[in-house]
């Protein structure tokens, strides 16, 4: 069970920054390494609000691409699959995809691993880490029961509805009150173990 005392204590031990002005969100997801193609992690947004009280909202969703971009990656290098750690500064609401619609668009290098030998399992090897500005956005998934086009590496709310009406409104109200770029960070589910 997510909680103030063991994401605090989380992101302390990683030397990660979590941000406590009221409203200034820290959005995190967590890998839980079970299986491609599933909505099977988890993306939160932390923060305390203007009484200092603390808000954990947790989204269905996934930070591994799903099988179709591992088949087939959009790069000859492979498919993304985002390296765990905190990337400060490194993502701005803008658009996504070919539909354009509001999300939280990739601005800094990040590293993601690539994985390119086509098959359905995750590989993240070390020697393939390439460090870029990838596209690897913070989106919806529109509400389909499995990942596949929805992420070529990308973090993925499942929900349309979850992502529009709670997520990207938290996102826009932190910008209005500190700036408009963001950071992420990834963990593995067994950080929180």
């Amino acid at each position: 069970m997510l909680n103030e005392n063991n994401i605090l204590s989380v992101f302390h031990n990683k030397g990660y920054k979590f941000f406590t002005s009221p409203f200034s969100v820290n959005i995190f997801g967590i890998r839980c390494n079970t299986g491609t193609d599933e909505y099977d992690d988890l993306i939160c947004v932390a923060y305390y609000d203007n009484v200092g009280r603390f808000q954990i909202f947790k989204f269905e969703g996934t930070t591994d691409p799903g099988q179709y971009w591992l088949k087939n990656p959009m790069r000859r290098s492979g498919c993304a699959i985002m390296v765990e750690g905190q990337y400060r500064g490194a993502y701005k609401v803008g658009p996504h995809g070919k539909s354009r619609y509001e999300a939280c668009r990739q601005v800094k290098p990040i590293p993601v691993y690539r994985d390119n030998n086509k098959d359905s399992r995750l590989d993240m090897d070390t020697a393939t880490i390439d460090r870029g500005i990838h596209y690897t956005n913070i989106h919806h998934g529109w509400g389909s029961s499995r990942v596949g086009r929805n992420s070529a590496g990308c973090m993925v709310i499942k929900s349309k509805y979850k992502f529009e009406k709670y997520f990207m409104p938290m996102v826009k109200k932190s910008a209005e009150l500190y700036g408009d770029t963001f950071s992420f960070t990834l963990f593995n589910s067994s950080d929180f173990a």
